[in-house]
């Protein structure tokens, strides 16, 4: 990433390009960057998440709508910028979000919708 952002001289862009894109994470590896996002940015010069509307998002609107109160009232708060702390499953199982109302948010962890937020002193 750091190369790519040093090809285009758009070096001094990391700090805003870690914030946005940086949400992935498999096993001990976590400075994975959203792909779709770090091959727009350079061209387009600019911080929008430009991996909305490149898939459907019919599985996460039929776990969100079928899921209980308390979900609902979270993605509000998220919606409305807040935020919270939950413990999430990383080893979550397809079909887990219809037996377990709690894994819909390590569904949306993992396919982007929510990222893990750490102290900047903890960044790599």
């Amino acid at each position: 990433m750091i190369e790519a952002l040093e090809e285009f001289g758009l070096q001094d862009q990391s700090d805003g390009v870690k914030r946005w894109y940086d949400g992935f994470r498999y096993g001990n590896c976590s400075s994975i960057y959203n792909p779709w996002s770090i091959t727009q940015f350079p061209d387009k010069r600019e911080f929008k998440p430009y991996w909305a509307n490149t898939s459907s998002n019919a599985l996460v609107g039929k776990l969100i709508q079928e899921s209980d109160r308390d979900i609902k009232i979270a993605v509000e708060d998220l919606i409305e910028g807040k935020s919270f702390r939950i413990a999430l499953d990383e080893q979550i199982v397809f079909h887990e979000p219809d037996n377990n109302p709690d894994a819909v948010w390590s569904l949306l962890l993992a396919s982007g919708y929510l990222k893990k937020w750490l102290p900047q002193s903890h960044w790599l």
